[in-house]
């Protein structure tokens, strides 16, 4: 451990932890030689983590791996690029918890990013996995974002029936409790409904109080929009959080006509 401080020590200045979990740590750093800021990620159990952001190098809005140091056989950090200005989406959205925190129009510039990254993730054969509003950072003065966080990643295959759990339970889809399986297509619809909802309405529609997490019904979801949502909006939110059989694939989310209104943020 001495070594890989003196190691970063000279080449970062590491100047807050921005989070941790049982089997890593996130430091906040710049770049002692160019003053870029980066983030640095101490695995203590290695993952695939690394391969998967490495097949996604060329992907927009992915986190690129600046360097890797490997500490042996269960232990490996890397320096990840970071973009200036950013927190976490969930957090950029809590000062005004409970209202509308966000305009359709910035809404949709945020959501149509998402889904172009999931896409080419989907291109190079990636499923995140994860997705949902902690594991989205956002720049507070462009609306740029960037998705992060890839452990719980695993190859994108287009017909395969997942039964992984590595992600946030609560944010499965409800065929995986139905059936025992999901799709790489319906997780990652499933969980972009559940994040446009939540950047328009700001609460979290799954009622998670029982064994088995399921949505809040339909009136209860919207009862507390504070400002006028068009209809529109909400048809396309409720086609990805659709039972599976009627549920939009992801190619029909890109292509969807929500995202040819002009807008502006």
């Amino acid at each position: 451990m001495a070594t890989l401080r003196r190691q970063l020590v000279s080449k970062y200045i590491i100047t807050s932890i921005l989070g941790s979990g049982t089997e890593s740590k996130v430091y906040d750093a710049v770049d002692v030689k160019t003053g870029e800021s980066v983030a640095i990620k101490h695995a203590v159990i290695k993952t695939k983590e690394l391969d998967y952001l490495t097949k996604a190098k060329d992907v927009v809005g992915v986190p690129k791996v600046y360097e890797t140091i490997n500490l042996g056989a269960h232990s490996i950090v890397y320096v990840l690029t970071k973009m200036p200005n950013t927190c976490e989406l969930y957090y950029y959205m809590q000062p005004m918890s409970g209202t509308i925190t966000l305009t359709e129009d910035k809404a949709r510039h945020i959501f149509k990013q998402l889904v172009k990254i999931v896409v080419d993730l989907k291109d190079v054969g990636v499923l995140h996995g994860d997705i949902k509003h902690e594991n989205i950072v956002i720049n507070t003065k462009t609306h740029d974002i960037m998705l992060i966080d890839f452990g719980g990643a695993m190859d994108y295959q287009e017909d395969k029936h997942y039964t992984e759990t590595c992600g946030t339970y609560d944010y499965y889809p409800p065929e995986l409790f139905k059936q025992g399986w999901y799709t790489a297509d319906s997780l990652n619809v499933w969980t972009l409904g559940l994040v446009l909802y939540m950047l328009l309405c700001n609460i979290d529609p799954i009622d998670s109080s029982e064994n088995t997490p399921i949505l809040k019904p339909y009136k209860r979801r919207y009862k507390r929009l504070l400002k006028p949502v068009q209809q529109t909006t909400i048809d396309f939110i409720e086609s990805m959080l659709s039972d599976i059989d009627t549920r939009l694939t992801l190619q029909q989310v890109y292509d969807h006509d929500w995202f040819k209104h002009p807008f502006s943020i």
